[in-house]
């Protein structure tokens, strides 16, 4: 339910994108982009010989380009002969030790034709020991009767105390569909309620291969030194006609601190041996807040929840309004989008009639970033072209709606 709900929104981030773009006149081809690629690891390492890529693209473009250099015997490298304009963006990337490593979006402009980059690379290593988790939060986001469902967000800030990349490495042959524990014990590794249903990868997560047993899952994302965020959610069904449920969570590496938030007007109550009242968060819907700090590597945390409001046609195995909630739910989404498309033009147009470019390309932009998740899904892009071309039109994105922002 949670993929389908995915797909019915990106139809609506696609319809808000049905608008044509004026195209701008061609670039010059007069920009550069150079460079020094350094190890973070070893300073003074040289790194020569190195392929180095730029991945680029116009922001309405659907196909970036990519061209390769190798660095000189100092590390340096260069691309010269690029397009220059605010509406093309630029990444430098470079694959070293099963990581890749990419730069911030640069953008090249007639006024500053030529851009200096450092890429900084680190050795890798697949032990965990210098991982540590600074903030671990567990937050209650929705407590849904109709489904019986419990939606919660994870969000965990890692720090990685060495001077070299944790780098796990997730290799199946065509005999396996799970790796063997003692691989898994080699992976990034989270605890989630045995149960869990609809996991979804946020952010860098994304584009990361995850494998999920019941204990959990483990991911061959790689963590750089210093702090790493990785979020995710997922959804756990509840099945008990007192509307209770509980679980135990394992907390893979030392954890300074852990948070659990739970709204504060919302149906359930939580209880755990292990968490202490830690106040409340005053946002809208405002959440209590149970924690603990100081947790060892493999501490466990028991989490009970009552109160769970209980839906009887859920709970039945012959329930036959499951079908029609799903149709019911994809009309209202299609009237969504069919409301907001008839809406899209009053809403970008000035007073004099015309439409605004920012607000047109934030539009083009979104539309662009829902029809990259859907070649990901299908299987058209690989994993390290998929990422490029998100980072490539998310920070335009962002660089966009910040400057509309300003303009207000």
């Amino acid at each position: 339910m949670g993929r389908q709900l995915i797909g019915y929104l990106t139809v609506v981030a696609l319809l808000l994108a049905l608008v044509a773009i004026p195209q701008s006149a061609v670039a010059a081809e007069s920009g550069t982009i150079e460079g020094r690629l350094l190890n973070g690891t070893e300073a003074g390492k040289q790194l020569a010989k190195t392929n180095v890529g730029l991945y680029y693209a116009r922001s309405q473009d659907d196909k970036p380009t990519q061209r390769f250099a190798k660095t000189d015997w100092e590390g340096r490298f260069h691309f010269t002969g690029l397009p220059t304009g605010s509406e093309y963006g630029f990444l430098v990337f470079v694959n070293y030790g099963g990581v890749e490593y990419t730069s911030q979006r640069i953008e090249l402009t007639a006024e500053k034709p030529t851009q200096n980059v450092t890429v900084e690379v680190y050795e890798p290593t697949k032990d965990d020991s210098s991982l540590s988790i600074q903030s671990a939060s567990v937050v209650m986001l929705e407590v849904n009767k109709e489904t019986q469902s419990v939606l919660v967000l994870e969000t965990f800030i890692f720090q990685n105390w060495s001077r070299k990349a944790f780098a796990p490495s997730l290799n199946l042959d065509g005999s396996q569909q799970t790796p063997p524990q003692q691989q898994m014990e080699q992976l990034l590794r989270f605890s989630i309620p045995a149960n869990a249903v609809n996991l979804q990868k946020i952010g860098k997560l994304s584009v990361h291969q995850v494998i999920q047993n019941e204990k959990g899952f483990a991911t061959d994302l790689p963590l750089l030194p210093g702090t790493s965020e990785v979020s995710f959610m997922y959804e756990i069904p509840y099945r008990d006609p007192n509307g209770e449920y509980a679980f135990e969570m394992t907390l893979p590496y030392p954890t300074e601190q852990f948070r659990l938030l739970y709204p504060k007007a919302g149906p359930a109550r939580v209880a755990s041996a292990a968490l202490k009242p830690g106040g409340q968060v005053r946002q809208f819907p405002e959440f209590n807040v149970l924690a603990v700090d100081g947790l060892e590597a493999r501490a466990r945390v028991d989490i009970a929840l009552s109160g769970l409001p209980v839906n009887e046609y859920v709970i039945r195995p012959d329930n036959k309004m499951l079908p029609v909630a799903s149709a019911g739910l994809l009309a209202l989404l299609c009237l969504l989008g069919l409301l907001l498309w008839r809406r899209h033009p009053a809403r970008l147009t000035k007073a004099d009639g015309t439409l605004e470019a920012s607000a047109l390309e934030r539009d083009k932009l979104v539309g662009a970033l829902a029809a990259l998740d859907q070649r990901y899904e299908a299987g058209e892009l690989d994993q390290q072209s998929y990422r490029r071309e998100r980072d490539l039109r998310k920070q335009r994105l962002i660089s966009v709606m910040a400057a509309a922002k300003d303009g207000q």
